[in-house]
């Protein structure tokens, strides 16, 4: 089971972003490119932490020893993106069984409502998913939501759509995390890195 971050302190910087997998060939006679996209994009993250005291650094470096390395894992996130930009209301779900690629139908949300803006993350069957454009949902509550990456696994139809507080399953990028503290008892700054898990 994915252990879950200490809620505080906030971060004082971090970077989330998508870490593509792509394919390039050049041609030695002609320098023609050709490109191809492949499956297996992940999320990688990294994260800054400030100077705490005792009380807030031990509840890290808990956090870290039970992560054990790269043994366990976390349920990582963008922090700037916890909610949507959208107005996100209603019960969204998987509309159809069987679909893949970059898009899904949903359905349950409310009627004829801006729900989605381009960059806002959303989450379904264990899978992390940012909107690549706007979404409105009709009168009927139906909407084709765009996304990187492409799906891994084909959603059920009625699966639950998460759209906020998403989260991911990561791992840390290193086997050690440290803090390094003053003889006060108090952390220095500490940023660490990890990666996605793709099952």
């Amino acid at each position: 089971m994915a252990l879950t971050i200490p809620v505080t302190p906030n971060f004082t910087a971090s970077r989330f972003y998508l870490k593509n997998n792509t394919q390039l060939f050049q041609s030695s006679l002609s320098s023609q490119v050709q490109r191809r996209t492949l499956t297996g994009s992940f999320w990688m993250a990294e994260y800054s932490l400030p100077s705490m005291l005792r009380a807030d650094w031990s509840a890290w470096q808990a956090f870290f020893n039970e992560l054990q390395g790269r043994r366990n894992t976390f349920n990582g996130f963008c922090p700037d993106s916890k909610v949507t930009q959208g107005t996100s209301t209603g019960t969204p779900l998987i509309k159809g069984a069987s679909q893949t690629g970059n898009s899904v139908t949903t359905d349950g949300w409310s009627l004829s409502t801006a729900i989605l803006k381009a960059g806002d993350f959303i989450s379904f069957t264990g899978e992390l998913k940012q909107v690549s454009a706007n979404v409105s949902s009709d009168g009927s509550g139906d909407a084709t939501i765009t996304f990187q990456p492409s799906i891994r696994t084909s959603p059920s139809d009625d699966a639950t759509i998460t759209i906020n507080n998403t989260t991911c399953e990561m791992i840390l990028l290193g086997n050690d995390i440290n803090f390094a503290t003053t003889i006060n008892g108090v952390s220095q700054p500490l940023t660490f890195a990890s990666m996605e898990v793709i099952s």
